[in-house]
């Protein structure tokens, strides 16, 4: 991915919409054509991959396993 890339698919994970991520990556395009640029752009699989990967593992640290909540709760 090039770095415009990665600043777009990062402000997505950080909660941007697709405008919003797009414009502040530096992308550059028509008011009117911003919006349809942006939905493409998030679904290059390049793209795609790196946000799901990082969902991913976001999911993954945030759960905890049934045995850390039973030692959680016994504290």
């Amino acid at each position: 991915m090039s770095p415009r890339h990665q600043r777009f698919a990062d402000r997505l994970l950080s909660g941007d919409n697709y405008v919003d991520a797009y414009l502040a990556a530096g992308f550059k395009c028509k008011r009117e054509n911003v919006g349809k640029s942006a939905w493409r752009l998030r679904h290059r699989p390049e793209i795609a991959a790196y946000v799901e990967a990082a969902q991913k593992r976001a999911a993954d640290e945030a759960s905890l396993t049934l045995r850390e909540i039973r030692h959680f709760l016994a504290r």
